[in-house]
């Protein structure tokens, strides 16, 4: 995906919002560049977010501001001035993944916050399911998509997605299935070890998979 007549092939930034993480990448790559924990706390009386927030979880409640839709501006917006100081968004065109649960406001909020502050060129938010159609060549299809509390089904037929066809079921995401796996694996005696939650570590394992 490029941006503009004049412009010489520079591919768009895909930025990729998740409860976990946000995922950063170029368009027609074949899995995202970087990774920033989604999460921000607040430390010594200052606002900490990504990595350096994750770093302190033991010692400080950690916030999502993003779940489905953002419930922190100040927040989310020191989480993308993390991904424009990593990929230079100035004068380059974006691309939001955004969940199917986000409200027409905060998408409309969002694209001004990005053309005003972080300066960047153009910008077309759309929702996750529906990218990840595209991305498979298809342009009639229904997916599946994973948040960390629900389930998300919708419909797009010839390109154009059906807004009747959504279906959420709460209460069946990534965190309820954690919830069963570890308990699993617990009656096996199977202790799962690792230093990220299990959900971010799924999350990512199917982010690899849809990314194209």
């Amino acid at each position: 995906m490029s941006y503009g007549e004049d412009d010489e092939s520079e591919n768009a930034v895909v930025i990729h919002n998740d409860y976990n993480h946000i995922q950063v990448g170029r368009a027609g790559d074949d899995s995202p560049s970087t990774f920033i924990p989604a999460c921000s706390t607040n430390s010594n009386g200052y606002l900490t977010v990504g990595q350096e927030a994750y770093d302190l979880r033991n010692t400080n409640p950690l916030r999502h501001p993003y779940d489905g839709t953002v419930l922190n501006w100040d927040d989310m917006e020191a989480l993308w001035k993390k991904c424009s100081d990593i990929h230079d968004l100035k004068g380059k065109a974006v691309l939001l993944g955004d969940a199917i649960t986000n409200t027409k406001e905060n998408q409309e909020k969002a694209c001004e916050l990005f053309i005003e502050t972080f300066q960047c060129k153009g910008i077309h938010s759309q929702m996750h399911n529906i990218l990840a159609g595209y991305a498979s060549g298809r342009t009639t299809y229904t997916t599946v998509g994973m948040d960390q509390n629900s389930i998300n089904i919708c419909s797009v037929y010839e390109g154009y997605f059906i807004e009747e066809s959504v279906l959420t079921l709460p209460n069946i995401g990534i965190k309820p299935l954690q919830d069963v796996v570890i308990s699993r694996l617990a009656g096996r005696l199977i202790l799962f070890s690792t230093d990220l939650p299990f959900s971010h570590t799924l999350s990512v394992s199917f982010s690899h998979r849809c990314w194209s």
